[in-house]
């Protein structure tokens, strides 16, 4: 067994012991899964998702969270998924709406979404409450104890753009490689 598949093989077990998760577990395994695509990796729990637009592109579904996110909270509202599937996605989305910011001093980390007057989700940050107060600015603000990839939704049900900089500022604040909003 290589090294990429015994740390995949110990994410994948980190987070199917709790509900919520740590952001760089997730994202560690997204990123385990998509570097080595082609390669035979040991026996995930996650199924290929091959119907409709993600037919024969072989992903799963924590990776299509973070290619279409849109796509993926349309068929949870809609019940699209089916069978084991629908196990998974009903897991995912719950653990996604969820996501922790740090595991050290929780209770000082927030994050504050900014939206549109019209809705359109902009960006969102991560800071220590002891540090910076809830500023809110003149765009509409949301502050919450968790990074949540379903806040897209709610405020407005069809946001492609939105949800490409939901994930774009996801990355940010776990590769700090591009900018964020």
């Amino acid at each position: 067994m290589s090294h990429a598949s015994y740390v995949l093989n110990i994410l994948v077990k980190l987070i199917d012991q709790g509900n919520t998760l740590n952001w760089w577990l997730f994202f560690g395994i997204i990123h385990l899964e998509m570097h080595f695509e082609g390669t035979v990796l040991p026996k995930t729990r996650w199924t290929i998702v091959d119907f409709v637009k993600f037919a024969g592109k072989l992903l799963t579904l924590p990776q299509i969270i973070l290619t279409d996110p849109d796509w993926f909270w349309y068929l949870i509202e809609k019940e699209g998924f089916r069978g084991r599937l629908a196990r998974e996605a009903a897991d995912i989305a719950q653990k996604v709406r969820r996501i922790r910011t740090s595991s050290q001093n929780r209770r000082r980390w927030k994050v504050r979404y900014h939206f549109t007057r019209e809705g359109s989700f902009l960006s969102f940050d991560v800071f220590d409450t002891q540090i910076v107060t809830a500023y809110t600015g003149s765009a509409s603000t949301l502050v919450s104890d968790f990074i949540d990839l379903s806040i897209v939704r709610p405020a407005k049900s069809y946001d492609k753009n939105g949800n490409r900089r939901l994930i774009k500022c996801l990355k940010y604040h776990l590769y700090k490689r591009t900018m964020c909003g």
